[in-house]
Order: structure tokens, then C-alpha cells, then sequence
């Protein structure tokens, strides 16, 4: 027997879940996961669900490893149950923190012994449970990598430590940054700058030391945009020598 990584199984799964309850993989999900969870930003990106969220939700461009952004915005993949799923860091750490509910016989929606065998590596490939990957004692870890952006989920299903990293480009793009200017290789700033012992603890842990910018100009509230000029002002205003916009 040998471990091989693959999008298939997943693929079989959602064709069986469809047939069970016959109803598109999509509605099962929301109705059996995410709607529980109160999720209101995490989805199956079916052409359904593209069209009915897609104006009500923001959804990141995607950019390939050369910094072009995706035709379309983003893909849009067939196979949702193996690439199809969006959501946003604080919606991740919802779902980890049911996980480590469920691990802990505290879950009304997954079972302690299911989370747990999930949970479980094999004698033969310790680095892998079932659908997800050993990260350490009591760690685990799941990505996503596309054409469009990559996400790292790790937690402890013990002790419910949590962090979500998710970037919209081709993480190929680390690759250039270390070959042009390695000394920025290893730098990590938060996104929207929130931050924990957790997080700056386990960037520490993957080599990464965490930076913050000068100062917040606030980009990711689309509700409290100023315009252009002020924007620009703003910057200008604020530039000084040594400073990380």
C-alpha cells in the first residue's frame, strides 16, 4: 500500500453523497455544515452559488504566479467537494473549533469517534488521518493551492489553538520573492494586522518572522472607503524613509 495524494476520492465522495440525498453537493453541505455553523461567507462555488452570492459577498481576485489576475476573477472548478470550497479566515476557525468540539464528545454535528478515526494517522503514513494531515502532537493542518491563491488551516484538536493564513496568488510567487530579494523570504505580516500568541507563535515555528506595515490605512473594510485622492494623500503623507507600505 502506498499514499498517494489525490483529488479523486473526494470527487467519488460528493457523487455519492449526491446520490443518497439527491440533491446537489452544494445544498448538502449548507445544510448540513454550514448553515449549523451559522457560516454566512463559506460556500461550494457552484455556477448556482456563484450567481446567487456572487453580488452579495466580496470575493477575492485571484492572481497567478506572475501577478496577472485570474480571467473571471476567480475559477470555477467542477469538482467542488476537491477544489471548490470558499470561505474566510474567521469561518475556517468556526469549523476547526467544531472539529476540536467533536474530538472532545462536544459536538452535535460530527461524532467524537468519527473526528477522532479522522483524526487518527496510519501505521504506514504518519503524516496523514484521514482527509487531513498530522502537523504535530495533537496538530492538524489542511491546504488549498490553486492557480488563484493558497490557505493553511492548523490547529490543535485539543486544545483549540487555531490560525488560518490565505493569500489570493499562486504561492509560486514565494519562489520569485526569494530569488530577487531572499531577505524577504522569511517575513510575515497578519492580515487586516490581527494578530495572537498563536499566530506569532506558529510563524515563528515555520521560520517566518511576523512585520506590520507603518501604518493602517485600513484597505479591507469595503464599507469605510475613502476616495481616491485622500487615499493617495494619506500614503504620501505618511512615507518616510526605512517605511513598509
Amino acid at each position: 500500500t502506498e499514499f498517494e495524494y489525490s483529488d479523486a476520492g473526494f470527487c467519488v465522495l460528493q457523487m455519492l453523497l449526491e446520490e443518497l440525498e439527491q440533491k446537489p453537493f452544494e445544498i448538502i453541505a449548507d445544510e448540513f455544515v454550514f448553515a449549523p455553523l451559522k457560516l454566512k461567507n463559506t460556500f461550494f462555488a457552484s455556477l448556482t452559488n456563484l450567481s446567487r452570492l456572487g453580488q452579495k459577498i466580496v470575493m477575492a481576485t485571484g492572481y497567478d504566479e506572475n501577478g496577472t489576475a485570474i480571467p473571471g476573477k476567480y475559477p470555477q472548478v467542477p469538482d467542488l467537494a476537491a477544489s471548490g470550497l470558499w470561505s474566510t479566515p474567521n469561518e475556517l476557525i468556526v469549523i476547526a473549533e467544531e472539529f476540536t468540539k467533536a474530538c472532545n464528545g462536544e459536538s452535535a454535528l460530527l461524532q467524537a469517534r468519527s473526528a477522532l478515526e479522522m483524526a487518527t494517522p496510519s501505521d504506514r503514513f504518519p503524516w496523514a488521518g484521514l482527509g487531513i494531515f498530522m502537523d504535530g502532537e495533537n496538530k492538524l493542518s489542511i491546504s488549498g493551492w490553486g492557480e488563484n491563491g493558497q490557505s493553511r488551516l492548523k490547529f490543535n484538536y485539543r486544545t483549540g489553538e487555531a490560525a488560518v493564513v490565505m493569500v489570493n496568488q499562486n504561492p509560486g510567487v514565494e519562489h520569485v520573492i526569494a530569488h530577487e530579494l531572499p531577505e524577504m523570504k522569511k517575513y510575515f505580516r497578519p492580515p487586516e494586522g490581527r494578530f495572537n500568541e498563536n499566530t506569532l507563535k506558529w510563524a515563528h515555528e515555520l521560520g517566518y518572522k511576523t512585520v506590520f506595515w507603518s501604518f493602517a490605512y485600513a484597505d479591507w473594510d469595503n464599507n469605510s472607503q475613502m476616495p481616491y485622492d485622500a487615499a493617495k494623500r494619506k500614503i504620501l503623507d505618511n512615507i518616510h524613509n526605512g517605511a513598509i507600505i
